[in-house]
């Protein structure tokens, strides 16, 4: 875990485990209004004058709660090397918007447990964000207390192709898996994002909670069509 840059609430358990949001004393019970995130200590090269990056990560997590309301999520997002927590950026927010809800540079993919009204769809979901929480395209999922889920996101330069493949085991089973997917087109992260950015796992609680647990991450990256590919590769723990 050296390579990781923790922000906010966010700290390693003995057991390897990223806790984003914080808990009491005794590690079960989930507080108000907390933010946290883990973010790659390098910057990942995302474009240069005429070539994009492919990436892909994979992030195994579990959402625990003990409620039928459970709050708010984790999401996976790129934004500018210089990125910190924003102010308001609780709850909804998942610790990457600020108060308005909107907020340029910033790509992320979110894992939404909790539907916020004002711009929410009417479920919980899987959503692509561009720099607003309103998610340009949604697909409905149910997160299960303690659930395993392991998230495939892919971007593909060559059709500015950004997709997520979410598989639900239970209890971290092989058996009842659920997958949801949801892809979304045209996202130029030329345009989007600056030439180095970093990449980040974020989660938050607001006035309901929840337990926001990684469990591990993969990250890679390579410049397309280029004779010598550069790659950022990272492993951050390990399966537990």
């Amino acid at each position: 875990q050296e390579d990781l840059l923790l922000q906010g609430d966010a700290y390693a358990l003995e057991n390897g485990i990223l806790r984003l949001t914080k808990t009491d004393a005794s590690g079960t019970v989930p507080q108000k209004n907390s933010v946290g995130r883990v973010l790659y200590s390098a910057p990942v090269h995302l474009w240069d004058s005429s070539r994009l990056a492919t990436f892909e990560t994979t992030i195994r997590f579990a959402i625990t709660h003990t409620n039928n309301n459970p709050a708010d999520g984790i999401a996976f997002f790129l934004a500018p090397q210089d990125t910190t927590i924003p102010s308001g950026s609780q709850g909804g927010n998942l610790g990457i918007f600020p108060t308005s809800g909107s907020q340029d540079h910033v790509v992320a993919v979110e894992f939404d447990v909790y539907v916020n009204g004002q711009w929410d769809p009417s479920y919980r979901h899987i959503g692509i964000d561009i720099e607003s929480r309103d998610s340009k395209k949604t697909t409905e999922w149910e997160s299960v207390s303690g659930q395993v889920v392991t998230a495939r996101i892919n971007y593909d330069a060559n059709f500015k192709r950004l997709s997520v493949s979410a598989t639900a085991s239970p209890q971290g089973r092989r058996v009842n898996q659920e997958t949801y997917t949801v892809t979304y087109d045209n996202v130029n992260l030329k345009t989007l994002l600056p030439e180095y950015v970093r990449v980040g796992i974020s989660g938050a609680t607001g006035q309901e909670v929840a337990i926001h647990d990684i469990r591990s991450w993969y990250f890679s990256s390579y410049l397309v069509n280029i004779a010598k590919k550069e790659k950022e590769d990272m492993y951050i723990a390990q399966y537990v």
